[in-house]
């Protein structure tokens, strides 16, 4: 329960970030700034790279575009890319692991292999 409820605050926080920014014209950026890093606080409660990347994420375009501050909005977006690199290493080996027992999962009527589908050739 905990978790779904942390899950729901990070998801609803990022888009409580993007309205407020969207609304006021990409002028406050004050109040987006705090609804994302409500968002990557939650996200990281739960630890979900996904949802905390996209927090990031969203907050490096309030550095680069709306507070013109490039540094702060590289630094955000390589903080983001990294969350994702961790993310995709620790679920890529369980994605590898699922791989060599088999196929564990089918798109369209075709087994997924080493995480890719098979393209309509059966290839």
């Amino acid at each position: 329960m905990q978790r779904d409820l942390f899950a729901a605050e990070a998801t609803a926080a990022t888009l409580m970030g993007q309205l407020v920014w969207d609304a006021s014209q990409r002028r406050d950026h004050r109040t987006a700034r705090q609804y994302f890093e409500q968002a990557t606080a939650a996200a990281r409660e739960i630890d979900s790279p996904t949802a905390e990347g996209h927090a990031l994420l969203r907050t490096s375009y309030l550095a680069l575009y709306g507070e013109r501050d490039p540094i702060e909005g590289l630094r955000l977006t390589e903080q983001s890319a990294e969350v994702a690199r961790s993310a995709n290493l620790r679920y890529g080996s369980e994605q590898r692991s699922n791989t060599a027992r088999g196929p564990v999962t089918r798109c369209e009527g075709r087994p997924l292999m080493d995480g890719a589908v098979a393209d309509n050739t059966g290839r």
